[in-house]
């Protein structure tokens, strides 16, 4: 469990660097399963960045 917010942004941080290793199916999947999960935004924002940053198209739904 998260201690403190500092806690949280490095843990956030980390899964960002691990972004680029992921297939574009996976990253798409995370994407398509955080919005149906309603997940923290800012994790939504930082997988939409991925998307886009690799030029694939947002799986159709919710937008933030």
């Amino acid at each position: 469990m998260l201690r403190c917010p500092h806690e949280l942004i490095h843990l956030m941080e980390r899964v960002r660097l691990m972004f680029p290793k992921l297939s574009d199916d996976s990253l798409l999947d995370a994407y398509r399963s955080a919005i149906r999960l309603g997940l923290d935004w800012e994790f939504v924002r930082m997988l939409r960045s991925e998307i886009r940053r690799r030029c694939l198209k947002l799986p159709e739904g919710r937008e933030f």
